[in-house]
């Protein structure tokens, strides 16, 4: 497809990409008419995801991105999905956002309905931060080299 489209139509398209999705989060959110909870989820892991790309895209050492930085994007992604959760909810409520930040840090773990997209979105990137420090952790583990082979040795001639 890349040689049927050429470079530069194949750039716009993948470029297209991110307006699409954030299309069809606008409409995810204007399907969903009681709980907004699934869609801010998307909404958060997309933020998460845009993210990465955007971190990736202007890291300036070759290589992958250090964990601490996956870390901290994995903060601020949970903290923007549970700032926005608060605005959307206090926008349509005519309440307080501080007050629905409080009730977000207010959960039950019997009852997993009530705990907030912010955290499912905080322990994803958590998890990509786990399997990050595992793959770097299997990477530093070198496998011994074998011996070099040697030359077999031929067997002493007798001379006589």
């Amino acid at each position: 497809m890349v040689r049927a489209l050429g470079g530069p139509r194949w750039r716009r398209l993948h470029q297209l990409i991110y307006l699409i999705a954030i299309l069809a989060l606008v409409h995810f959110f204007q399907q969903t008419k009681l709980d907004v909870s699934v869609p801010t989820l998307v909404a958060g892991l997309f933020t998460w995801l845009v993210g990465y790309r955007l971190i990736a895209w202007r890291w300036k050492r070759p290589g992958e991105l250090p964990t601490w930085v996956l870390l901290a994007l994995s903060v601020a992604a949970a903290a923007l999905t549970f700032a926005g959760e608060a605005i959307g909810i206090a926008i349509a409520f005519n309440v307080s956002p501080l007050m629905v930040l409080r009730t977000a840090f207010d959960f039950d773990l019997d009852n997993l309905d009530m705990v907030r997209p912010g955290w499912y979105v905080l322990a994803a990137g958590l998890g990509v931060v786990v399997i990050d420090l595992i793959c770097a952790r299997w990477r530093t583990r070198r496998p011994r080299k074998p011996a070099p082979a040697r030359a077999p040795v031929e067997p002493a001639r007798e001379t006589v």
